[in-house]
């Protein structure tokens, strides 16, 4: 290749420790849709008396979605007037669907206010999801970018975001704007991973370790507060600074820059 090119500083450093040529190794943010997600005609409160949380993201251990759900059970043990959304899908060309993963799961967590919604989403649908709900929760464990999580911040949603990986691109910008969640790095050690993706020497490198019992604290802690301020500067930061136009930019320079 030509160029090899990460959307993050982490994802860059992940390259080059893994062998990558440093001199056609470049950094290229990607972005958001401004057009499409924004906080202009978003509701400052969710038209429901209870606090909802909303997930998104293919179900996996990756995405955190077990220390979330995990995390929601135990906060709505003291707090009944709390529930959660998440969109689970698996995406595979033009079908969207529920994993068997997910659904037992649920099973294991009866009783508690979980809607899952399903399919695939345009622009105006998943704009609409993330204005239904109060909170963003995003405790994956590592992320090329962070797609859903980029957007719900542009839409002005206050966030609760793990910040390891290729989302810290985007989330340093906003540091004192989103609500963190605390993470230690260990080995990655879910075998389905493992299977999945094959390495040699038997080593599939770190990502973040989180406490569901801590993050359940935050849930509970947000209810109490109002972060509405705090996520309108955010979004204002992400939109004006990871704009498509401008990670467009961006790659064009560098191609020109190099010929």
């Amino acid at each position: 290749f030509d160029y090899v090119i990460s959307p993050s500083q982490w994802g860059y450093d992940s390259l080059i420790n893994n062998g990558a040529p440093s001199e056609r190794t470049f950094i290229v943010p990607e972005g958001v849709n401004s057009w499409q997600f924004h906080p202009y005609s978003r509701p400052f409160k969710s038209d429901q008396s209870k606090i909802r949380f909303l997930m998104v993201g293919k179900f996996e251990n990756r995405k955190g979605y077990y220390e979330g759900l995990k995390a929601f059970a135990l906060a709505y043990e003291k707090n009944k007037n709390i529930e959660m959304w998440t969109k689970p899908d698996m995406i595979s060309g033009p079908k969207a669907q529920v994993g068997a993963e997910y659904v037992n799961y649920l099973r294991e967590l009866p009783d508690l206010p979980i809607h899952t919604y399903t399919g695939l989403y345009s622009l105006n649908q998943m704009r609409r999801l993330y204005y239904g709900c109060d909170y963003f929760l995003f405790p994956s464990k590592c992320e090329g970018w962070g797609l859903p999580l980029i957007e719900a911040i542009a839409c002005g949603i206050p966030t609760i975001s793990c910040s390891f990986g290729g989302q810290s691109e985007f989330l340093k910008t906003i540091e004192d704007n989103f609500i963190s969640i605390p993470y230690k790095i260990e080995d990655i050690t879910c075998e389905i991973w493992k299977k999945s993706y094959p390495q040699k020497g038997n080593y599939w490198g770190q990502w973040a370790s989180i406490d569901s019992v801590e993050l359940s604290k935050i849930l509970l802690d947000v209810c109490d507060k109002d972060y509405t301020s705090k996520a309108l500067n955010a979004s204002k930061i992400i939109r004006e600074e990871f704009s498509w136009e401008k990670s467009a930019n961006k790659l064009i320079e560098l191609i020109f820059k190099n010929q």
